[in-house]
């Protein structure tokens, strides 16, 4: 099958290039804007930064990027803005925000 990588929550794990043009996704995409994101690439790199665009081809644009190292403590390469194409995307992750009161 096709491994999920950025495809929202609840959303079967079909083609994203198909899905991304379903207004569903669009507007899920949309609700993560501005929030933090976490991408692990096929080298298995960790890029981490602000969520800022997901264009047709399911590319994503991060600012404020940062490339952690494998154990989180060993390094933080300040990266700025970064496009990351979708074929080096093995998977990512958006944090919950906090539940309301």
């Amino acid at each position: 099958g096709v491994p999920s990588r950025c495809i929202p929550r609840g959303v079967a794990p079909t083609c994203w290039r198909r899905h991304c043009r379903t207004m569903t996704a669009v507007d899920e995409a949309r609700s993560y804007l501005n929030s933090r994101l976490s991408a692990r690439l096929t080298d298995d790199r960790l890029i981490q930064g602000t969520f800022m665009c997901l264009d047709r081809q399911g590319n994503v644009l991060l600012r404020d990027a940062v490339e952690v190292g494998r154990d989180s403590a060993s390094h933080e390469r300040h990266l700025g803005i970064v496009l990351v194409p979708l074929r080096y995307i093995r998977s990512c992750r958006v944090p919950k925000p906090p539940a309301a009161a």
